[in-house]
């Protein structure tokens, strides 16, 4: 292999590369603009269908005293 060859063959690689890499990048980014009027919205409401778990206290004990005999 000529030396001037081993010499540029991996600067040529990495210049090929980098062309490859603004390529993907420059027509990835092309696909996610939106004009400005072609916006739209759309809202989802959540829903359950579990209930919301609620907790309910207990009654206080209450006692009597037993009437005198």
């Amino acid at each position: 292999m000529n030396k001037n060859l081993r010499i540029w063959l991996p600067w040529i690689a990495v210049g090929v590369m980098a062309l490859i890499l603004a390529f993907v990048l420059i027509s990835d980014a092309g696909d996610e603009d939106v004009a400005a009027g072609d916006t739209t919205t759309t809202s989802v409401e959540p829903t359950s269908t579990v209930p919301a778990a609620t907790t309910t206290p207990a009654p206080p004990e209450t006692t009597t005293p037993a009437p005198p005999e």
